[in-house]
């Protein structure tokens, strides 16, 4: 399991004053760090990073090094004949 922090998943956006991002985001944060605490105590495999940037910054770097890495060592993918 991969999480990190950013927009809505959809990737659209909606308009909104700085006030309401700030609190949607820190209850996201909340709600994250939960997640990686209850997981870690089940023993259940994950990994939880938190990234110190704006939701675009570096993705595809991101996405390319730790996502499709991870995706890569833990799921099985067979050739096509």
């Amino acid at each position: 399991l991969v999480a990190s922090t950013g927009s809505c998943a959809s990737g659209m956006s909606t308009p909104e004053n700085s006030f309401t991002h700030s609190l949607r985001k820190k209850n996201q944060q909340k709600w994250l760090r939960k997640s990686n605490y209850l997981l870690k105590e089940a023993n259940i495999p994950h990994q939880y990073v938190e990234y110190d940037a704006r939701h675009g910054e570096k993705r595809n770097l991101r996405l390319e090094q730790e996502v499709l890495t991870c995706f890569s060592r833990i799921l099985k993918f067979e050739e096509e004949n």
